[in-house]
């Protein structure tokens, strides 16, 4: 008889340890979920962006000593730089999975947006950094709009997000 049993509770503690492995764990009390807690974040690194930038082109214009002559092209820089840090469409992304149409579309308008402050920066910078020395043109490292993967990292860092290639050397 024993010979009958053991094969029988065997398969049964199997059976048992088996749906127990598959139940997913319930989630923690008082925990948001993580849609919840993404869509959070978004929205805070969204509003702090124009703060972030503000404060990225105030270190920079502290790191480049500017003079008299030059302070009036940084200010038009600064203006058309900040203002493209302020024009970030803040909306959550929707709770539903975008289709691979709308995220090819979303992300056609968000090159888009970007272009254009590009091309709004392009004439301000060009004029700002025609006017620095050789040694204002190595200290400058303008913060970015986009940050995400594959994009550089923090300020004044090699790799950083917010750093360019930076410029050849002077001859």
């Amino acid at each position: 008889m024993t010979h009958r049993i053991l094969p029988a509770a065997t398969a049964m503690l199997f059976v048992a340890g088996t749906a127990l492995a598959q139940t997913p764990p319930a989630p923690p009390p008082n925990h948001p979920p993580a849609k919840a807690m993404m869509t959070d974040r978004f929205a805070e690194m969204c509003r702090d962006r124009p703060a972030r930038a503000a404060g990225e082109v105030a270190a920079l214009e502290t790191r480049l000593q500017l003079t008299e002559k030059q302070r009036p092209l940084f200010e038009r820089w600064k203006k058309v730089k900040l203002a493209g840090a302020k024009s970030a469409d803040c909306t959550p992304p929707s709770n539903d999975a975008p289709s691979v149409l709308d995220a090819l579309k979303h992300e056609e308008t968000m090159l888009r947006q970007r272009l254009d402050e590009l091309k709004a920066e392009q004439p301000a910078l060009e004029a700002l950094f025609a006017s620095l020395t050789g040694e204002q043109k190595k200290a400058f490292v303008p913060p970015a709009h986009h940050r995400g993967p594959g994009r550089p990292g923090p300020m004044g860092q090699p790799g950083g997000h917010d750093s360019l290639p930076p410029p050849p050397p002077e001859n």
